[in-house]
């Protein structure tokens, strides 16, 4: 369960913009911040992909 909840985190983290991304962390309590920022070197320049982010289908959800 842990490893889905920090890849559920990362992925977020990597759809949104820097300063979403950092605005988004903050908001975390003190042991989930540790897992969304776990593994960031630097931030990538500004732009987004929430498109990418939200209409990625579940797994469960693909068609066999």
């Amino acid at each position: 369960m842990k490893r889905a909840l920090i890849a559920t985190l990362h992925a977020l983290r990597n759809c949104l913009d820097r300063d979403e991304a950092v605005y988004m962390g903050a908001q975390l309590p003190a042991l989930l911040r540790g897992f969304y920022y776990e593994g960031v070197a630097s931030w990538p320049p500004h732009h987004s992909y929430k498109p990418k982010f939200v209409s990625r289908p579940h797994p469960r959800q693909r068609s066999p």
